[in-house]
């Protein structure tokens, strides 16, 4: 059977004041079969937007994207679908958007994609999977990559995009959530001017905690099950 991670995360507002308030969360199940293939199921809602975003997204055991499945609704009403592909030469959708009716995409590339952001918190941490830290305050680019939406909650779309992203690494720290104290790595990633996600994961890309300091808003591993 392969290892099999089940968990929750709470996305949590006013974090600056006494009484933060929960305004989303993602549940998440994790399958790793013993060749290192993995697959990510993920549930992200966003009570204020009515936003319900379902992913399932695959990688080889280099964490490079094998195939992704995105469908996004806002309350009642479906924003679109989509079916992703990737290849060393190839990337493709198949897709559906209220915007957009049905449309296919094929986009021919030099490698493989290294990653595709699909808008959950535990797929943005396995990007970082791809970054080789030699020292705290390292700035490292990740191109090659692509996501299904260009919205801060991937709430368009879905389509392919082309993208890349910056990080700058601050080393290791040991912190405490409500699933428990990990050990993390901590990168920081300015996804705007004036904006930035700090981002902890374990050695095998456990999404512990993300917070957005300039919007007070932290994204936090509630609960936690593993079957090895």
């Amino acid at each position: 059977m392969p290892r099999f991670i089940q968990g929750y995360i709470a996305y949590i507002a006013g974090t600056d004041t006494p009484t933060p308030k929960e305004f989303g969360r993602e549940f998440f199940t994790m399958s790793i079969q013993k060749d290192g293939l993995r697959t990510m199921r993920a549930v992200c809602e966003f009570d204020a937007e009515g936003i319900t975003r379902d992913v399932t997204y695959t990688v080889g055991r280099d964490f490079k994207p094998i195939e992704c499945y995105v469908r996004v609704a806002l309350e009642t009403k479906p924003v679109g679908s989509g079916w992703f592909r990737f290849t060393d030469d190839t990337a493709e959708g198949e897709a559906y958007t209220a915007s957009e009716g049905r449309f296919s995409q094929r986009i021919k590339v030099s490698e493989r994609v290294k990653a595709f952001g699909s808008h959950p918190i535990c797929s943005d941490i396995l990007r970082l999977a791809h970054l080789k830290p030699e020292g705290p305050g390292q700035t490292l680019v990740l191109n090659n990559c692509m996501n299904s939406s260009p919205m801060a909650h991937g709430e368009s779309g879905p389509m392919l995009g082309i993208r890349d992203y910056t990080y700058i690494y601050r080393g290791i720290e040991t912190i405490t959530v409500g699933a428990g104290t990990f050990t993390c790595q901590r990168f920081d990633w300015p996804v705007r001017a004036g904006k930035t996600l700090c981002m902890w994961t374990t050695d095998d890309f456990m999404p512990i905690r993300m917070v957005f300091p300039e919007g007070h808003k932290t994204y936090d591993l509630m609960d936690l099950k593993i079957r090895d």
